[in-house]
């Protein structure tokens, strides 16, 4: 096979540890893995205290109610109790592990900033508010590129670049070192400054000053609601608030935190909760923050959308060739009963969103796909995503999303399939690796799933292994300069 420049993650949460007011997710991205040590003084003696993890990992289908009891503290040096697949609130992007990944092959990162408010306001956290969580994340990526740029020698010579211009991301990638891009998914983005009836000035002053700060890729709209449009109902925490308190729109166990006006489109494919979906579009505003994007061709990013604010931001980029990313995507074509929201791209707005020379990545754990029981959130659901991304999109690169450190779970191990057989040759780069390590811990994809961002290249070899021929891969493999071609034409765009 032809040289390829290497795969990318286009949604990885490397600094999540200051979300959420800084008190649910434990272990420091820049630390060293002596130190990092018990999670103890965080999330309390058997993990009892971490009831965002221990909860989330319910309701989302990574562990079972005996999760509510907590978990083992363990940490360095021979990690016992996490990271895992199935772990949620433990740093899954520690240095050594994205050091592995890079050696084998991961060549760009998108980091967005993310926070939820009320996390952080139920937790006590301190700097709970979204631009606060935001700017610490920020800072810590440039405190993170100095550090490794000073244990290599000096500025520029790290193997962790943040890029700011296409063109410094094509030199990054090519010296195979990893180009980073800095990102922002909260859920009322510049909302400590902008509210519905701020001016057109206001906010462009905003997009300028992170667009200084190094931002190149953005959520316009997240988890609820904001001033800029609609979200995609597809959480327990949404509630129609034009629907009954029990109802198709509004099941057992939903909780009226996020409220929005819900239409019914189960002629549009959908059928989560009765086919209900947000009745809101873009606002004005919202269509001139996404003016202001192209203008300063930053790359919009439309997963999280509600199916009408989506529609109204692929009208007006589609009118200007404009291309868009859908970062940790899942499809609705795919989907099994019950289970088609709108957050879940339709074969459509793929196609669309190609079109226009765009980017579509597949979550990397996809429990939306209809699978067998044992198949679900396996490599196997994932090669089906991105299959049929590929069926859709024959000519376009394609990236996966892992939403490490995201409360999202990374694919599972399931005994029977074909192993990774160890030591592996990446395909990307020709080097021979064995089993990762974690301190004196090692990590076997076989038995481990994927446990942290160090095992990328295990997993894309493991998808090699399940039948993914090279001509199928090429679109992964060369999706880093892929996604920078992307990039180029949004900035040729404007």
């Amino acid at each position: 096979m032809s040289p390829v420049s290497g795969f990318a993650d286009t949604h990885n949460h490397q600094f999540a540890r200051f979300a959420f007011g800084g008190r649910v997710l434990w272990g420091s991205a820049a630390a060293a893995d002596a130190e990092l040590g018990s999670c103890r003084p965080e999330h309390g003696p058997h993990g009892l205290f971490d009831l965002p993890g221990n909860l989330s990992r319910i309701l989302l289908r990574t562990g079972s109610i005996t999760s509510l009891l907590g978990h083992r503290t363990d940490g360095a040096p021979d990690f016992p109790a996490w990271p895992r697949w199935h772990d949620l609130t433990h740093q899954a992007v520690p240095r050594s592990a994205l050091k592995r990944a890079v050696d084998g092959g991961l060549r760009l990162l998108v980091m967005p900033a993310v926070n939820n408010e009320l996390l952080g306001r139920l937790t006590r956290g301190a700097h709970y508010h979204d631009m606060a969580a935001a700017d610490l994340q920020l800072r810590a990526a440039k405190q993170f590129e100095a550090m490794i740029d000073a244990e290599a020698g000096g500025p520029g010579r790290g193997w962790y670049r943040i890029v700011y211009t296409p063109e410094q991301a094509r030199r990054t990638i090519g010296e195979g070192k990893l180009a980073v891009m800095l990102s922002i998914e909260v859920d009322g983005l510049f909302g400590d400054v902008i509210g519905p009836h701020s001016t057109a000035g206001e906010l462009e002053a905003q997009v300028d000053r992170y667009h200084a700060m190094g931002v190149r890729h953005v959520f316009p709209i997240h988890l609820k609601n904001c001033a800029y449009g609609g979200t995609a109902l597809a959480t327990s925490l949404h509630w129609s608030r034009n629907s009954g308190p029990v109802s198709k729109a509004n099941p057992p166990l939903s909780l009226p935190v996020y409220r929005m006006t819900t239409v019914a489109r189960t002629a549009d494919g959908y059928d989560y909760r009765g086919g209900h979906c947000n009745a809101d579009g873009l606002t004005p505003l919202g269509e001139t923050l996404i003016r202001l994007l192209m203008e300063r061709g930053m790359v919009i990013e439309v997963d999280h959308m509600g199916a009408r604010s989506r529609a109204d931001v692929l009208r007006l980029t589609g009118a200007a060739g404009y291309p868009v990313v859908a970062g940790h995507a899942e499809l609705l074509s795919l989907a099994g009963r019950g289970e088609r929201s709108e957050f879940l791209l339709t074969d459509a707005e793929v196609t669309a969103i190609g079109r226009q020379g765009g980017v579509v990545a597949p979550k990397l754990r996809q429990l939306s796909v209809a699978a067998p029981g044992g198949l679900r959130g396996t490599a196997a659901t994932f090669l089906t995503a991105y299959r049929r991304v590929r069926e859709l999109l024959p000519d376009a690169p394609i990236p996966f999303g892992t939403d490490l450190n995201g409360f999202a779970g990374m694919p599972r191990p399931r005994p029977g399939e074909v192993p990774l057989d160890y030591p592996f040759t990446s395909p990307v780069t020709g080097a021979a690796l064995d089993r990762g390590r974690l301190g004196s811990r090692e990590f076997d994809i076989n038995a481990d799933g994927v446990a942290h961002v160090g095992m990328l290249p295990d997993f894309v070899s493991l998808l090699l292994r399940h039948g993914l021929s090279e001509e199928d891969a090429r679109p992964m493999l060369d999706s880093a300069l892929g996604y920078v071609r992307a990039w180029e034409r949004a900035v040729e765009a404007r």
